[in-house]
């Protein structure tokens, strides 16, 4: 395309505009290749990027059931008085929390 702009067969807007209609393109490409690689990861557990391979699935050392899942939520706090704090948004009503503990701060 380089060459249509140095002969002035284009002009330098439509060579301008060709650039980025290829760089959105590329862009574009890539996205959809790590659409496609966190798809195979959601559905396989596994997944080939280059020579490298991921894994999600997580193997226990030992067999049984689980008894109880733990998970970590992002939560929406509002104001608080030092004793109450409202929460906004992030759980639901029921649902229980737990604090990781208070750290003690030692004044040297």
């Amino acid at each position: 395309m380089r060459t249509l702009l140095e002969r002035n067969l284009v002009s330098q807007q439509d060579f301008e505009q060709l650039e980025q209609l290829e760089q959105r393109y590329n862009d574009v490409k890539v996205r959809a290749q790590i659409n496609k690689e966190r798809l195979d990861l959601l559905e396989s557990g596994r997944v080939s990027i280059g020579d490298t391979v991921i894994e999600s699935v997580i193997r226990a050392p030992i067999s049984g059931y689980i008894l109880e899942k733990r998970v970590e939520k992002e939560v929406e706090l509002g104001l608080s008085d030092a004793i109450t704090v409202a929460v906004t948004d992030g759980i639901e009503e029921g649902e229980k929390v737990f604090e990781k503990p208070v750290r003690q701060l030692t004044v040297r």
